[in-house]
């Protein structure tokens, strides 16, 4: 069994270390702190499909965001859920138009994915919705649906998964080397794997940022 090595406990890491140990490799994760910590703890909190992807025509981005948003809300209900989002329009803001194609192609894009179908509302249903909002020379809002969640809580619940497929986590284990023969090293010794994947760049010694992504022991 191929051994691999996931340096970073964010839900990078763990997502990253999950997908593995269901392929059949013997996966090992070490985070120099807690799990879900850092970054990964400190997210906009939106489990969202990416329309704003579609400014850079990246569609298939915008698929791929959308399957894992229904995925989320469908398979953990109880740390996501569906949000209502009001983009409002104003003279100085995108116009109505371009947001219309926006909208339609998002919803397009979503198919049997979507959550819930955008539509317009007026300057009065929006102060009904959000009366706190700025009503000057407001024009309407364009309200759809995206997924919110509690991503340390989600973070944490991946990582039990991984626990379950027999994921090895060692948190408060700083690595401070790697090398391109797979060898991995803590203060508690040296460890030899196949395959060493790095999450955690930022943050991580000099000789790590060196071998960013991918160690292969050939």
């Amino acid at each position: 069994m191929e051994k691999v090595a996931i340096i970073g406990g964010g839900i990078n890491g763990l997502c990253t270390a999950w997908k593995l140990a269901e392929a059949g490799f013997k996966v090992t994760l070490f985070e120099r702190g807690e799990l879900m910590q850092q970054t990964s703890a400190a997210s906009s909190k939106l489990l969202h499909g990416g329309i704003r992807y579609l400014e850079n025509f990246e569609f298939r981005l915008v698929r791929e965001a959308l399957e894992e948003r229904k995925w989320w809300l469908e398979n953990v209900p109880n740390l996501t859920r569906r949000l209502p989002i009001l983009y409002p329009i104003y003279p100085h803001t995108r116009a109505r138009w371009k947001m219309k194609i926006g909208m339609t192609l998002y919803d397009f894009l979503a198919g049997k994915k979507g959550i819930g179908r955008h539509r317009w509302l007026t300057p009065r249903q929006v102060k009904r919705c959000s009366p706190y909002l700025n009503q000057q020379n407001l024009k309407g809002a364009y309200l759809f649906h995206d997924g919110q969640m509690d991503d340390q809580a989600l973070g944490l619940w991946v990582a039990e998964r991984c626990r379950e497929l027999g994921v090895s986590i060692h948190t408060q284990h700083p690595v401070n080397r790697i090398t391109a023969h797979g060898t991995l090293s803590t203060f508690q010794g040296s460890f030899e794997f196949d395959t060493i994947i790095n999450v955690a760049v930022l943050g991580v010694s000099s000789s790590l940022k060196i071998l960013t992504c991918l160690t292969m022991n050939t």
